[in-house]
């Protein structure tokens, strides 16, 4: 089986598609595998794990990448499979680590701009751990602040890492904050939120990871 990867290979948003052509009697359950690099073991070997189901499409012959996976690289393997169950070789290709895309890479840090010069927060609808309403969510100075109403409101001191920002993997809209001890608020605190599309959930993830970033490094 000849195979082909296509698609911008190097940009997480992006979906990843397989071409391939089969030669050698009729074609059965031929296997396509996706797989994320997590990390690398004691030898130094790349540790992979299987992508989702929900994030494959057309047969398998589509996987959809999420802002988690951006410096990550993924694996693809092909076994061809003949009618009769009998395999063929394996195929196998490691895409590049994926990037963030530069115009996104850009709006995140004009929001980042604008939150030091104007103070502006982003608009999110907030599910847990109270129900669902609309909150403003804002990174100034060493601060993270959840706003309900005008006096209404949560702060959390991020410097010293408390804060940890993670992209649901299926719902492209969905994102958490973590707050470990340490925070102003007493013990751990996760908040569940919700965005209006997926490319303002990634600027909210990565304006959250710069900020965390650019804290760590004073």
């Amino acid at each position: 089986a000849a195979s082909d990867v296509r698609g911008k290979l190097n940009e997480y948003t992006e979906p990843i598609r397989v071409c391939y052509d089969y030669a050698g009697g009729r074609e059965g359950g031929t296997q396509v595998e996706w797989a994320r690099e997590m990390g690398t073991d004691e030898s130094g070997q790349p540790i992979y794990e299987p992508v989702a189901e929900q994030l494959m499409s057309e047969g398998r012959l589509c996987f959809q990448p999420f802002v988690d996976d951006c410096g990550r690289k993924i694996r693809i393997k092909i076994t061809p499979v003949r009618a009769d169950g009998t395999l063929g070789p394996l195929y196998q290709h490691v895409l590049d680590p994926l990037v963030v895309p530069q115009g996104l890479e850009k709006e995140a840090e004009r929001c980042l701009r604008e939150m030091k010069t104007a103070n502006s927060k982003f608009r999110v609808m907030q599910l847990s751990p109270v129900p669902k309403h609309e909150v403003r969510v804002s990174f100034v100075d060493e601060w993270f602040s959840v706003f309900n109403g005008a006096d209404n409101h949560l702060e959390f001191r991020v410097k010293g890492l408390d804060l940890d920002v993670e992209a649901d993997e299926v719902n492209d809209k969905m994102l958490y904050f973590h707050f470990r001890a340490g925070s102003s608020a007493a013990g751990p605190y996760s908040m569940r939120v919700e965005t209006q599309s997926l490319r303002f959930r990634d600027v909210v993830v990565l304006c959250a990871r710069y900020f965390t970033a650019h804290l760590r490094g004073q």
